[in-house]
């Protein structure tokens, strides 16, 4: 009876951070798109399965991005991504010294000073 009472917990344990492990991998979330890019998605979506419609309603949040959108044949599409990624890695020959940043952080204080 004790072994399995020291058991429990550990298996216990072990489930629900597999469970966990397994929600993070699966989970995803909503991600806004242009206009563009719903347009063109729709655009796909009528030329792969040769929808008739001719209009298509955008789903917008509440903040006013657009997420998707619904077709009036009854498609949608909602653009998702995972909720957890891998970290992108550092490309040491795309990273370069832009010197045109520095430039434009310093054109608000020579403005200034052409002015007195």
């Amino acid at each position: 009876m004790s072994m399995i009472t020291t058991l429990i917990p550990p298996i216990a344990a072990a489930g629900i951070a597999a469970g966990a492990i397994i929600y993070a991998a699966t989970a995803k979330r909503k991600v806004p798109m242009t206009a563009k890019e719903a347009d063109f998605v729709w655009k796909l979506h009528k030329k792969n399965t040769d929808c008739a419609s001719h209009k298509m309603h955008p789903r917008i949040t509440k903040h006013g991005k657009i997420t998707g959108f619904r077709c009036q044949c009854g498609y949608k599409y909602t653009q998702q991504r995972p909720l957890m990624s891998r970290a992108p890695q550092f490309n040491p020959q795309t990273a370069t010294n832009n010197p045109r940043k520095s430039e434009k952080s310093a054109k608000p204080f020579s403005k200034l000073a052409s002015r007195t």
